[in-house]
């Protein structure tokens, strides 16, 4: 009799329709290494934006999740077999075939060309970089045209690549690089907390602008449903998008 009771009351907390879009396991989440929407579950940084909208939403529906960091190319990996449920990417055709994307965004980003503050330096076409030195972030998805020019670029050493974004920074600042390329909201925060602020800034140039979305296995052994799981988290954060706490944690993370 107990166990009746007890599985009526969580029918009760996540809702019928959400009940079918996973199984009785916790399902794996990657929480990367990307502020500020993700800080991979370093306990003296905040959750991050986009780790802090799926928890919420994650409560709403009742499903239960564990966030763990996985690297860039090992998430691949793990998600191309189901051992991670759970990642946010912008939509990819290439990566299709091993995932499902939501369409709700949970943000969206530019990846714009960093330069030092006092640089005269004017991007508005890729053969601008010619005469500039590279910096590079591994496993990091530009479009195809500027994966090309740095793979290009790269067969000359016109190109720095490191494996830690806070690496770019630093090479920027102390002239070792001319510029490199990433997403606004998470090099504006990560020179913030080198003590960078005002040393850096993003020219008007847009190599790629993306929203991101939840992304999940189609292997996942802990998803039983993935298209109600999907249309769940979709619901939920459309829905979200108009209440305090969406407004709340953009403040906090994005300055807006």
């Amino acid at each position: 009799m107990l166990k009746h009771v007890k599985r009526a009351s969580i029918l009760l907390f996540v809702g019928v329709s959400a009940w079918p879009a996973y199984g009785d396991g916790i399902i794996e989440v990657n929480d990367s290494d990307w502020p500020p929407y993700f800080f991979a579950g370093d306990k003296s940084k905040p959750e991050g934006f986009g780790k802090e909208l799926l928890k919420h939403c994650f409560q709403k529906t009742g499903v239960r999740a564990s966030f763990r960091h996985v690297g860039i190319k090992r998430a691949i990996k793990e998600l191309e077999d189901g051992t991670l449920d759970l990642n946010v990417y912008s939509h990819d055709a290439r990566r299709e075939g091993f995932l499902i994307f939501g369409d709700a965004p949970l943000f969206k980003a530019d990846y714009r060309p960093f330069v030092r503050a006092d640089s005269k330096a004017k991007i508005t076409k890729l053969k601008d970089f010619d005469s500039m030195k590279l910096g590079n972030l591994a496993g990091l998805g530009y479009t195809p045209e500027f994966s090309a020019y740095l793979a290009a670029r790269e067969k000359t050493g016109g190109v720095a690549t490191v494996n830690d974004q806070e690496l770019n920074i630093r090479m920027l600042v102390s002239e070792k690089i001319d510029t490199f390329v990433n997403t606004v909201p998470t090099v504006l925060w990560q020179a913030k907390e080198l003590g960078f602020d005002g040393k850096i800034k993003a020219l008007d140039f847009v190599i790629k602008a993306r929203s991101y979305h939840v992304a999940i296995a189609r292997k996942s052994l802990r998803i039983n449903n993935p298209k109600v799981f999907i249309e769940t988290l979709d619901r939920c954060l459309n829905a979200t998008t108009e209440t305090s706490f969406y407004k709340a944690i953009t403040e906090k993370y994005l300055g807006t």
